[in-house]
């Protein structure tokens, strides 16, 4: 008997694993084709494969409130408007990484490790969040 409990505990395991790692692969290929999008077909890619994501997993609720979402990005979305934003956000994350910058010169000098380290870290993601947005931005151009 316990046996044959344990083999069905097994098996119902492997099947729910296949079944979330089909998913998961459903949800990357999906990811991957909007990544090769810019601009407002990118959202409206994304909130699609959310859309799809959701009824598969049964999600009525979320399902429609990303068809409004939907809806919103494709009446209110413009490439230009877009730009506009990653311009801000680069700007944004530029000051940031000055300030981030500044203030590590001054842990350094001041002998300070522990801060050192936290803003060295903060520079690194700044740095790569710039990076990220400026890729985006090139994407769009």
């Amino acid at each position: 008997m316990k046996n044959k409990t344990s083999r069905v505990l097994i098996g119902l395991t492997m099947s729910c694993s296949v079944l979330t790692l089909g998913i998961g692969y459903a949800q990357a290929a999906s990811a991957a084709d909007c990544s090769k999008l810019a601009g407002c077909a990118q959202k409206s890619c994304k909130v699609e494969a959310l859309i799809a994501d959701a009824k598969a997993k049964g999600h009525d609720q979320m399902v429609m409130q990303l068809q409004s979402s939907l809806k919103h990005v494709n009446t209110n979305c413009t490439d230009e408007g877009i730009k506009n934003d990653l311009q801000t956000e680069i700007a944004g994350v530029e000051l940031q990484l000055e300030s981030d910058k500044a203030d590590l010169k001054a842990a350094k000098a001041a002998n300070e490790l522990d801060k050192s380290y936290h803003y060295a870290q903060k520079v690194l993601a700044e740095k790569y969040k710039l990076e990220q947005l400026k890729q985006e931005l090139a994407k769009m151009k």
